[in-house]
């Protein structure tokens, strides 16, 4: 692993470059996360990360409740089961937004329709197979909504507003990870089905992003 962190670092370090048309902003602007250009992505990303830390956190209960799993062996299986998210995530990020360049809004609602359909695969108990589709169905539409959220209101705000912007976004990522982890075991305690239902209400809170679409298309 510390070799593995090293590589990365030296692959930053010598990749990562300043954009030739880059200038220091003196007086960045403070950004709102209440702002009316910006709050529909901001939504939809927590939704996206909200969906995505439940599913994290409660994989294991899932597979060790369904298929009578010991500790051991339902760890190992939850284990294949992230792979699959992250193959899906892989895939949408290396192949499918780049092939094809949908502009923000489109790749957040084409994400949000995958990744519901993965979680409603996931509902009904049914054999191994179906948890790994489902699995990979929802890397795939996390994967692809991502880019969406991340790069949709950079587009919408001045370029003395992009730091402000990415403050707006980091936190509401880090939102999602204090809340995810806790609401997903709790809801898990309630009623097993109910973390999954409410991933699949959070990814469709994306509807917000249309009245935005004309402007980014």
């Amino acid at each position: 692993m510390p070799v593995l962190i090293g590589i990365a670092m030296l692959l930053v370090l010598a990749c990562l470059h300043g954009g030739a048309g880059s200038r220091l902003v003196e007086s960045p602007i403070r950004v709102s996360p209440m702002d009316k250009r910006i709050l529909p992505f901001l939504v939809a990303g927590f939704g996206t990360f909200t969906a995505l830390g439940f599913i994290q956190n409660t994989a294991s209960f899932i597979i060790m409740d369904r298929f009578h799993l010991d500790e051991v062996a339902g760890g190992q299986l939850s284990g294949a089961v992230m792979l699959a998210i992250g193959v899906g995530m892989i895939i949408a990020q290396a192949v499918v937004v780049p092939v094809t360049q949908w502009a923000p809004p489109m790749l957040l609602r084409v994400g949000a329709v995958v990744g519901t359909v993965g979680f409603v695969v996931m509902l009904p108990e049914a054999e191994l197979w179906v948890m790994f589709v489902s699995a990979l169905l929802i890397g795939l539409g996390i994967g692809i909504a991502m880019p969406g959220y991340t790069s949709g209101p950079t587009m919408l705000v001045e370029h003395d507003e992009q730091g402000g912007l990415a403050g707006v976004i980091g936190a509401t990522n880090g939102l999602t990870y204090v809340l995810a982890p806790t609401l997903s075991t709790l809801f898990y305690g309630w009623w097993s089905p109910l973390p999954v239902i409410v991933s699949i209400v959070a990814l469709g809170n994306r509807c917000g992003i249309r009245s935005r679409a004309s402007r980014l298309s």
